[in-house]
């Protein structure tokens, strides 16, 4: 259990009642335990967010610790041996390809619907996704993961997503790749 022990879903109730189609944010901490913020804490904003949202007192991995078969599992509701992706790189025999994490983003890998693609479905559902894996498929705004993106510039992008005059998101889903 080291790659991904504290998944936050964090929605402030009061905002959600007011908005149609309601608000999400799924945000993942890469390597980030449940137990964190009370061993560590106190983590005012991780505070803040219990009080105004919802968390997680532990989570389960799937049977693998690699991220993309778990943030997978996370985005689809399905485990490894449905899905396919047990590593973060496999070969396919029947195929003969590879996956990587660093590439990757066709349809041969991604077959089964995400969570952000029945949101995108709906006639109000706009989806924002940075970082996850298949981010870049049946989404409507994305930026794929990269290294060097800072935390804020992760956030800023997310919040202007949410706030976006035209098309805003309603669900969005944010990758940090460490605590």
């Amino acid at each position: 259990m080291s790659w991904l022990s504290f998944v936050l879903l964090c929605y402030k109730s009061t905002f959600i009642l007011s908005q149609s189609p309601p608000l999400l944010l799924l945000v993942s901490f890469d390597g980030f335990r449940f137990d964190y913020p009370q061993l560590y804490g106190p983590l005012q904003h991780f505070s803040r967010l219990e009080e105004q949202g919802v968390h997680a007192h532990s989570m389960i991995p799937t049977f693998t610790t690699a991220t993309f078969p778990n943030h997978y599992t996370l985005i689809t509701g399905l485990y490894e041996e449905v899905h396919g992706l047990v590593s973060d790189q496999i070969y396919d025999s029947t195929t003969n390809s590879t996956f990587q994490i660093s590439g990757n983003m066709t349809n041969q890998w991604w077959p089964f619907k995400t969570i952000w693609t029945i949101n995108e479905q709906r006639p109000e559902g706009r989806s924002g996704v940075i970082g996850w894996p298949q981010n870049q498929i049946f989404v409507s705004k994305f930026e794929p993961y990269r290294k060097e993106r800072s935390f804020k510039d992760s956030t800023d992008q997310m919040l202007n997503w949410f706030n976006d005059p035209e098309e805003p998101i309603n669900f969005g889903a944010i990758y940090f790749p460490e605590p």
